[in-house]
This record gives structure tokens, C-alpha cells and sequence, in this order.
């Protein structure tokens, strides 16, 4: 009988116990509670069913207390593969995207990549287009594309308002025009995209591509610019000229969004002071500036390639080859000009067969521009000119392997490096 009340109090002494929540009691417990269990097990109890109810009771108890009282399992957060993810960390205010020309309802394989790692896009809206006649448009490839970077909450920049005539429709080109007649053609343009778009967009490259190529030295050549619109003629201010086209585009889109979009000068070759190119595009953006052209900022295409194991500015590799210092110093250099900086049509072409040390030039190329814009305050975005490399920009006739995602549409070296380099940024501000 004696040893029937020593069992049952034990029980009762650790139905208590399995209440208890701190850890090293719950040890010293547990342990406890096997020993009495064997020795439970070795009582001469006259009564087996009451014995073998006692066991019973005792294993049930320490299940209890095991099951209740360990600690919860840990659970890995899984690993975050998205640049934006950790861009959004480091800069908050930076946007990182890519030139977005795909139709949101053919279910692209690469769509839920952008969706997962860029917080914005560029739109196409060309002239040669989406003006098929003069006073009709054609926005109906446009609108799904924003409609579907809305859906995503993504930053949004249309491209381009004008140009010069490779981006102009036969119509214009060969119009017999008179300056009245361009300056209302421009004012269509520009009154149209914003009524549709205003409200839903947050930039514009207002004009593109407006500095010639020109070995003379002086910016505006009209022989080299093949440009309809400097028909309009020229403005001159203290001895300085600027197309009068420029400055018509951007006073109007201005007069008619004020605020919440940003109406940018977009340029390639301009991202290094150490080339003719971007001297003459620097002394064109500081005339406008001058003479209260309202500019908000200057797009920097840096389209790159790689030539015999360099890294050259343009697609073709005919620019000045690439300095990193540079590029961090003309951004700084348009920051103190009050001017936001936007790193617009980015890539990094390869030879037609390209070879391990081109991917990984290709690579340390992408990680190096994209670091020194997130470490550069006036640098507000970078926009790759695409995203991947088997529906990417092929001016050269072949596939330049110039973009994101390979021909499986996986993501290649120059994504995974790039990711590295912007979670190590984020670890270091944390």
C-alpha cells in the first residue's frame, strides 16, 4: 500500500511539474521522471493493473512535458534573391529596372524574374511607332506595359518624346513643314502622352539623343544631326546657341505637368569626362541651364562592350574605354548642377562567342557601375536596356549576350555578382 501512495504521488508531483516553463527545471525533470518510471517498473505492487495504469500515467506525463515545454524548432528564413530587396535597403529612394518592351499577356518566361527583382521600368514610346499619321496615335501596345508595371507598384519612365530621325516617322521626315506647323505638331505630341499618361508616370525623356557625333568640337551640327526638328532654328545668348526645338520641348511639357514627373535630357557616351562626346553634352545641359530650360536631369545610356578583354563605351566598342573614377565623378559633377543622374539604357555587349573571361568582364562591369550609382546620391536609377539576352538589343546582327538572364532565361554571372555585391552594401549599413 505504501508504495501504491509513493507512485501516485508521484504522479501528481509531476503533472505539476509539466507546468512548469523553465528550461533547466524541465531538464532536471525529465531525467527525474525516467528514473521513477524504471523504478516503478521494479515495484512489487500487488495490484498490476493499478501498476501498469501508474506506468502508463508516468510515460503519458513525460510526453507531455517533452512535447510542451522544448523549445519550438528553428526555422531558416530562406535565402532573398532579389536585387530590389536589398537596393530598397541601401537607398530607398534608388529605383533599379529594365527597359520593359514585352507583351504582359504572353506570359514571357522572364516576367516573374522582373517582377522579383525590379522596382521599375521603361516604356518605348517612339514616335515612328506610335504615329502612324500626323494628329493619330497608337497607344495599344503601350498601355498593357503600364498597366502592368502599375500592378507591380513600379517607378515608370516613357522613352522617348523626340528624337532625332532614326526614332521620327516617314511623314515628318519628308513633310514640307513650316515652324508654326512643327511647333504644334510637338505640342500634340506632348499634350497627348501626358493627358493619358501624366497621372500614372513619374518620368520622361523629354528629348533624346539631341548631341550629335561630331569630331569638330562644336555641339549642335546640323550637317551630322539628321534632325527634322532643328528646322525650328536655333535660340543665342551671350554668345551660346541651343536647339530651339529643346527648349520648346521641355518649357511645354512643363507648362503642362508642373510637378510629380521629371522630364530628363537623355545622351550616350556621356557618363565620361574623358571623351569629347560627354564634354560637348556637358556644355550643352549647362547652356539650357543657363537659359532657364527646365531640366529635372540627364540620362546616361552607358551602353558598353567588351573587345579583346577591354571594356569600351557603345555597342561597337568605338568609345573611350572605361573609367570607373570618371563615371563617378561626372555623376557627382551633374549632382552639383542640381541635377538628378539616371544610368538609362544599360548593357554589356559580348563577342558573338563569347568566352569565360568576357562573362566575367561582363560581370565585374555591372557590379562595379551599379555600386558606384547606389553610392552616389545624385544617381537615382539604373535601367538595363532589356533583360534578356535572347530578346535583347542586337544592333550587330548577332546575339551580343549583353543583358540579365542567359537563352534558358536563367540568371547569369553578372546577376549573381551584382546580387553579392548589393547584399554585402546592405549588411554593411545594418
Amino acid at each position: 500500500m505504501q508504495k501504491d501512495m509513493e507512485v501516485v504521488h508521484m504522479c501528481l508531483r509531476w503533472c505539476y511539474m509539466s507546468e512548469v516553463s523553465d528550461q533547466q527545471t524541465q531538464v532536471q525533470f525529465k531525467e527525474s521522471l525516467k528514473d521513477d518510471i524504471v523504478k516503478t517498473k521494479s515495484f512489487s505492487i500487488k495490484n498490476h493493473h493499478m501498476k501498469y495504469l501508474i506506468i502508463i500515467v508516468l510515460q503519458f506525463t513525460m510526453f507531455c512535458a517533452c512535447s510542451n515545454n522544448d523549445p519550438e524548432p528553428t526555422v531558416e528564413t530562406p535565402t532573398v534573391q532579389s536585387l530590389k530587396h536589398y537596393i530598397e535597403q541601401v537607398r530607398p529612394d534608388f529605383k533599379i529596372g529594365v527597359f520593359f518592351n514585352d507583351h504582359p499577356g504572353n506570359k514571357e518566361p522572364h516576367l516573374d524574374f522582373i517582377k522579383s527583382n525590379f522596382n521599375a521600368v521603361t516604356l518605348g514610346v517612339y514616335m515612328k511607332g506610335n504615329q502612324p499619321a500626323e494628329g493619330t496615335y497608337d497607344f495599344s501596345s503601350t498601355t498593357p506595359r503600364l498597366n502592368f508595371a502599375l500592378d507591380n507598384q513600379m517607378w515608370i519612365k516613357l522613352h522617348p518624346v523626340f528624337g532625332h530621325n532614326t526614332y521620327n516617322p516617314e511623314w515628318l521626315v519628308n513633310g514640307n513643314y513650316t515652324g508654326q506647323q512643327l511647333s504644334d505638331i510637338m505640342e500634340g505630341r506632348i499634350d497627348t502622352l501626358l493627358s493619358l499618361y501624366g497621372n500614372d508616370v513619374d518620368a520622361l525623356d523629354v528629348v533624346n539623343e539631341a548631341v550629335p557625333w561630331d569630331s569638330k568640337g562644336t555641339i549642335w551640327d546640323e550637317e551630322t544631326a539628321k534632325n527634322k526638328w532643328l528646322e525650328l532654328g536655333f535660340k543665342e545668348q551671350g554668345g551660346k546657341k541651343w536647339p530651339v526645338f529643346i527648349d520648346h520641348a521641355f518649357r511645354t511639357a512643363k507648362e503642362h505637368k508642373d510637378q510629380g514627373v521629371q522630364f530628363i535630357l537623355n545622351e550616350n557616351n556621356n557618363s565620361q569626362s574623358n571623351s569629347l562626346r560627354a564634354n560637348n553634352f556637358f556644355e550643352a545641359v549647362k547652356i539650357l541651364l543657363d537659359n532657364g530650360v527646365p531640366l529635372d536631369g540627364v540620362g546616361m545610356q552607358m551602353h558598353w562592350s567588351v573587345k579583346n578583354g577591354v571594356v569600351k563605351q557603345s555597342h561597337s566598342g568605338v568609345g573611350a574605354v572605361l573609367d570607373l573614377e570618371s563615371i563617378r565623378n561626372t555623376i557627382k559633377m551633374y549632382g552639383d548642377m542640381g541635377l538628378d543622374v539616371h544610368i538609362s539604357e544599360f548593357d554589356v555587349h559580348l563577342p558573338e562567342n563569347p568566352t569565360t573571361a568576357d562573362y566575367d568582364l561582363q560581370a565585374k562591369t555591372y557590379r562595379d557601375i551599379l555600386k558606384i550609382a547606389l553610392e552616389s546620391p545624385a544617381c537615382k536609377s539604373f535601367i538595363t536596356w532589356g533583360t534578356a539576352d535572347k530578346k535583347g538589343w542586337a544592333p550587330t546582327g548577332y546575339n551580343p549576350h549583353a543583358l540579365w538572364l542567359d537563352d534558358d532565361f536563367k540568371p547569369k554571372k553578372n546577376f549573381h555578382e551584382t546580387l553579392q555585391m548589393v547584399k554585402a552594401l546592405q549588411e554593411n549599413d545594418l
